[in-house]
């Protein structure tokens, strides 16, 4: 929780009405990362955030300002954007609530004046708008900001509000799972931010679909000894030719999000068991970060695994020689061992493995690298995935937790139904769930609804398909939208 001191008078140079004087330890300790001159730039925005948000609440009766900081935070930490970006957030929140605020007397840099316009322009962006399709979202974006940082800013907010999504209303909460899924993540995707994508996808699947996202992390803990005992066994053969060749390392066990395994069990009808790559097993090389030290070093862990276990080179990615444009560095290959169990194995070194959990923020730990230059060239590729979505979109039909969504590109799959709320699964007719079995017990209320849905939708079904929430009613999220309700709501 953020405590502020008020002491009320007029602050001559910064022209807000009201001196706010900011823990500046709190500023320090949040962001450790900036200079004193961009620790300064946040501490005069949240000021002002402080200020004019000081009668405001969120929906868990903290005061609103939580929301900023939090997003800042993210933004700082998780993504590693400079002081600048932190600041506009601060701002944004100021005039997304009070829009008759002025900040223009308190003179800050033009270039957070304008992340700023921009992100105030993006907020007035409403769901109707978009038809919830994330396309129609970047362009959209686009229009109103050709800044980067700005839609990365806006993915961090998302972030933050889908973290504390218990604390909305019932109808508020459902429009925002709905928007998460058909706008921001395929956004985060595409943008790279892969980390916070597999973050969104698990709290929308969690709340979307809490008996299957219980059913699987519950399976996950049951399984956890299994997977500890696996890879003892894995490394055990290997520990002598790392230990005569110098290697230090440590081993890392990575498993697969509930979301991430659910996506694998539909795509591939199995249950949980036939999840095979549940786990990665994860080098860490504790070296130098001199980059042919550590090339040499991951391609010779490399060469001990493949001594010892059967390799799959099919399933070989080098993302060492060539990053991913988001920075991530790695090395991953399929092994088979003495089981015929088949296992992921990524190498990748301390700072790799770093960078890869932490962002771009990770880069300000390791002397030498220059992490504007790095920041840069990721801000590049973001404004071309956002100028180009011909080239970079990924193609998005899933089959979705408690409200199904399967309208993203407009291609119609008559293997599926649109099932109005009330059906939790939505499936080809006749598959079967990985979890729950044959839903034959469902078929003739199934059909019956099916025979009324035809009725109702009468010959809308010959229109462009349409993403639809079966949280709620549907016909009540489209007369919300159509009723322009506030767009901004308390965060």
């Amino acid at each position: 929780m953020i405590f502020v001191n008020f002491e009320h008078g007029l602050d001559a140079e910064y022209g807000f009405s009201a001196k706010i004087v900011c823990d500046m330890d709190l500023i320090d300790e949040k962001f450790p990362h900036y200079n004193e001159e961009g620790r300064a730039l946040i501490r005069r925005a949240m000021a002002i955030a402080s200020d004019a948000l000081k009668d405001d609440l969120r929906d868990n009766g903290h005061p609103f300002v939580e929301h900023p900081m939090n997003v800042a935070l993210i933004v700082s930490d998780e993504i590693g954007l400079p002081a600048e970006c932190a600041a506009a957030v601060f701002l944004h929140e100021t005039l997304r609530k009070h829009p008759d605020y002025d900040i223009t007397t308190a003179n800050f840099p033009q270039e957070i004046y304008k992340m700023v316009d921009g992100l105030d322009k993006i907020a007035t962006i409403k769901p109707k708008d978009t038809r919830l399709e994330a396309e129609n979202y970047k362009k959209l974006i686009v229009q109103y900001s050709t800044d980067p940082r700005v839609t990365v800013l806006k993915i961090a907010d998302r972030l933050e509000v889908m973290r504390n999504l218990e604390m909305f209303p019932k109808l508020s909460k459902e429009r925002k799972i709905l928007e998460t899924l058909m706008l921001y993540i395929p956004l985060a995707h595409q943008l790279g931010l892969y980390n916070i994508k597999s973050e969104l996808e698990d709290i929308y699947f969690r709340f979307s679909d809490p008996v299957d996202y219980r059913l699987i992390t519950n399976k996950l803990k049951a399984t956890e000894k299994d997977r500890i005992k696996l890879t003892e066994e894995f490394i055990r053969p290997l520990e002598k030719k790392l230990s005569d060749a110098g290697i230090k390392y440590k081993l890392k066990i990575r498993t697969k999000t509930a979301y991430s395994i659910y996506k694998k069990m539909q795509k591939q009808k199995v249950p949980f068991e036939g999840v095979f790559d549940v786990f990665a097993i994860r080098f860490i090389i504790d070296c130098d970060t001199d980059h042919k030290t550590e090339e040499d070093l991951c391609w010779k862990v490399y060469s001990y695994v493949t001594e010892e276990y059967e390799s799959d080179t099919k399933r070989l990615r080098d993302w060492i020689s060539n990053p991913k444009p988001n920075g991530y560095e790695s090395l991953h290959i399929t092994v088979k061992n003495k089981d015929n169990a088949f296992i992921e194995v990524q190498i990748r070194t301390r700072r790799m493995d770093d960078i890869a959990e932490n962002g771009h923020a990770a880069h300000w730990s390791y002397k030498g690298i220059k992490h504007e230059v790095t920041i840069d060239k990721w801000l590049t590729s973001v404004r071309y995935n956002l100028e180009h979505p011909q080239e970079t979109a990924p193609a998005a039909s899933s089959i979705q937790g408690n409200f199904r969504v399967h309208a993203v590109r407009r291609v119609e799959n008559p293997a599926y139904r649109v099932i109005r709320p009330g059906f939790r699964i939505q499936y080809p007719l006749q598959s079967r769930h990985p979890l729950h079995g044959w839903q034959s017990q469902r078929q003739g209320c199934f059909h019956k609804r099916e025979a009324q849905d035809r009725r109702h939708r009468g010959n809308h079904e010959r229109k462009e398909p349409e993403a639809v929430s079966g949280l709620g009613e549907l016909r009540r999220f489209r007369e919300s939208q159509e009723q322009d309700p506030p767009d901004i709501e308390r965060s």
